[in-house]
C-alpha cells in the first residue's frame, strides 16, 4: 500500500493528518520493547520501532533536513505541517562515529517520500552496534492529536507505519518567550564540560529538552560558534556534541536566571555521576572462527594452576597411598645392579 503525506496547498497549518511511511522494510516492533530506555520510555518521542531487512534508509515524509548527526546514524525531517520526524537507526550506534553509515543528503536538503537517505553496513553495524532496531518517532508529540501505528512486516517505501491526527492550533515550541514580558539582560551560565562519550544525546538531550519546556524564557545551549534551542530535542541531538565539548546555557526572559541554574544543574550531575566508559566488546574488523576467543594456557601453566590449588597434591586419595604402601614391591625380572657388580659377586662366589 502505498501512501503519501496529505498537505494542503499553501495552508501547512491547516493540515489535520499525516501518513509516515516505512524508512526501511522489516518487522515492526512496539517502541516499548526496544531494549533501551530512552526509546521504550518515550523519552525521545512516541512512534514505533523497526527490525530493518534492507540498508537503504528511505525518507518516510516529505519535509526538509533539520538535524543529520555527525555520526550519521539518525537524521530528523520536518514536515511543512511541522511535524518533526526523527530516525534513529540501531541502538548505541553513535559510537561507531559514522563507521559503517553513509548519507545521501546533508543538512537542509529538501526530501521527498521514499528518497534514500541514508545507506549502512548492515553486517557491520549489527556486529559492532547493540542492536540494528530502527526507531520511527514524533519528536515533537504534542503536535499530534492520536497516533495509529502499523504491525508486522512492512516494505520500505510503500507501506505506512504511522497514521496521525494532528492537533489543532499548532504554534511554536511549548513555553516560547513571546520578548513582550521583561527580564533584564541575558544570563549566562559557566562552561560546562561534557562527560557522556556520546554528549548530550537521545536521553541527556530528552531530560534538557522536558525541563527547559518548563520556563517561559528562551533558552539556548551554546558550544563554540553553534547553538541549539534548549526546548527542542532535534535541536539539542543537532549540535552533535562529543565528550569533552564545553557548553553554556544562555537564557533570556522573566525566569532566565532560574532556567539557567536548573539546566546547569542536571549537565553538571550527569558530570558528577557519569560512569567510568566500559570497555568495548566489539570484535575485531576481521573476528576469528570463535567470538570471543577461548584463552588457551600452556601445559605448564595448566601444572602450575593445579599446585596452587592443590590438585595435584589431592588428585591421590588417602586410601590409594595406603594401599600403595601396604602392597608389596613387585621386582622386575631384570635386575638393576650395574653389570661390573653383578660380575664381581660371581667371581666371588
Amino acid at each position: 500500500m502505498t501512501a503519501t503525506v496529505e498537505l494542503e496547498p499553501r495552508r501547512a497549518a491547516a493540515v489535520s493528518q499525516l501518513r509516515v511511511l516505512a524508512p526501511l522494510s522489516g518487522q515492526v516492533w512496539p517502541l516499548e520493547q526496544v531494549p533501551d530506555p530512552v526509546f521504550a520510555q518515550k523519552m525521545v518521542g512516541d512512534g514505533i520501532s523497526l527490525d530493518p531487512t534492507s540498508d537503504v534508509l528511505l525518507a518516510p515524509v516529505a519535509g526538509t533536513v533539520t538535524q543529520l548527526h555527525n555520526a550519521h546514524h539518525a537524521l530528523t525531517i520536518l514536515t511543512d505541517g511541522g511535524i518533526e520526524v526523527l530516525v534513529h537507526i540501531g541502538l548505541d550506534t553513535v559510537t561507531l562515529r559514522g563507521e559503517g553509515f553513509a548519507p545521501r543528503v546533508k543538512l537542509g536538503d529538501r526530501v521527498e517520500v521514499g528518497q534514500p537517505v541514508i545507506g549502512f553496513d548492515a553486517d557491520l553495524v549489527a556486529r559492532m552496534a547493540r542492536s540494528l532496531l530502527t526507531e520511527i518517532v514524533i519528536a515533537n508529540p504534542e503536535k499530534v492529536a492520536r497516533m495509529t501505528p502499523r504491525s508486522g512486516l512492512v516494505e520500505a517505501g510503500k507501506d505506512v507505519i504511522l497514521d496521525l491526527a494532528l492537533a489543532d492550533g499548532q504554534g511554536a515550541v511549548a513555553g516560547g518567550f513571546d520578548g513582550k514580558a521583561g527580564g533584564g539582560a541575558p544570563v549566562l551560565s559557566p562552561g560546562i564540560s561534557l562527560p557522556n562519550p556520546a554528549g548530550l544525546h537521545a536521553r541527556p538531550a530528552a531530560v534538557l529538552a522536558a525541563a527547559a519546556k518548563a520556563f517561559v524564557s528562551e533558552i539556548h545551549l551554546i558550544r563554540g560558534g553553534d547553538q541549539a534551542n534548549a526546548k527542542s530535542l532535534v535541536a539539542i541531538m543537532g549540535l552533535s556534541t562529543r565528550q569533552g565539548d564545553v557548553v553554556e546555557v544562555r537564557a533570556a526572559g522573566p525566569d532566565a536566571v532560574q532556567a539557567v541554574e536548573k539546566l546547569a544543574a542536571l549537565i553538571a550531575e550527569a558530570a558528577a555521576r557519569s560512569p567510568a566508559r566500559r570497555r568495548s566488546r566489539r570484535p575485531p574488523r576481521n573476528p576469528p572462527a570463535r567470538w570471543p576467543p577461548t584463552p588457551t594456557r600452556s601445559p605448564a601453566s595448566r601444572r602450575r594452576r593445579a599446585c596452587r590449588s592443590g590438585a595435584c597434591c589431592n588428585s591421590v586419595t588417602t586410601s590409594s597411598r595406603s594401599s600403595r604402601t601396604a602392597a608389596p614391591r613387585r621386582m622386575s625380572g631384570r635386575s638393576s645392579m650395574p653389570p661390573a657388580a653383578r660380575q664381581s659377586i660371581r667371581s666371588k662366589g
